[in-house]
C-alpha cells in the first residue's frame, strides 16, 4: 500500500500539490492490481490507526504508545501477536514509502517470474531497436 501511497516526484511538479502514485494511476486510468491478502483484518486495523506517524523528517512507524491509545479509544484489547504484527507492518510501510518516490519503482509485490519476463522482453526489444541501427560503411 505504501507503494501506492508514495508521492511521485517528477520534474516540473509543484511541491505545493503533491500527487500520490494511486492518484496518478487513477487519473491516467491505469489498473491497480494488488496481491491477495490473508490478513485483511490486520490491514483494516492498520489503516484505521493510520499506517504511520508524522515526524519532523517524514513518516515514522507506529509506536507502541499509539497502538495502545488506539486500543483504549476503541475499547478493544489486541493480542501481543497483533500488536507486534501491526508495528512490523507499519515499519515495512515506512520503508517502502521512503523508496517509492520514483515513478519507475517496481511494486514490492511483483512476482520474481514477472520481473524476469519483463527484463527479457525489454532486452529483446532493445536488441531489435539496435539492430535497426546497424553500422554501414560509407565509401568516400
Amino acid at each position: 500500500m505504501a507503494w501506492l501511497d508514495s508521492v511521485i516526484k517528477t520534474e516540473g511538479d509543484s511541491d505545493e500539490d503533491p500527487v500520490t502514485r494511486r492518484e496518478r494511476m487513477i487519473s491516467e486510468e491505469i489498473e491497480i492490481l494488488l496481491p491477495e491478502c490473508d490478513a485483511f483484518n490486520m490491514v483494516e486495523i492498520l489503516y484505521e490507526i493510520g499506517p504511520a506517524e508524522s515526524a519532523g523528517m517524514g513518516a515514522t512507524a507506529l509506536s507502541h504508545l499509539q497502538i495502545r491509545a488506539y486500543q483504549d479509544n476503541i475499547g478493544i484489547d489486541l493480542t501481543p501477536w497483533q500488536v507486534r504484527t501491526l508495528r512490523s507492518m507499519s515499519i515495512a510501510y515506512c520503508r517502502q514509502l521512503s523508496i517509492s518516490s520514483d515513478w519507475n519503482t517496481i511494486p514490492p509485490f511483483t512476482e520474481k517470474d514477472q520481473l524476469l519476463h519483463n527484463r527479457e522482453r525489454v532486452q529483446s526489444q532493445f536488441k531489435a531497436l539496435l539492430s535497426g541501427f546497424s553500422v554501414k560503411s560509407y565509401k568516400k
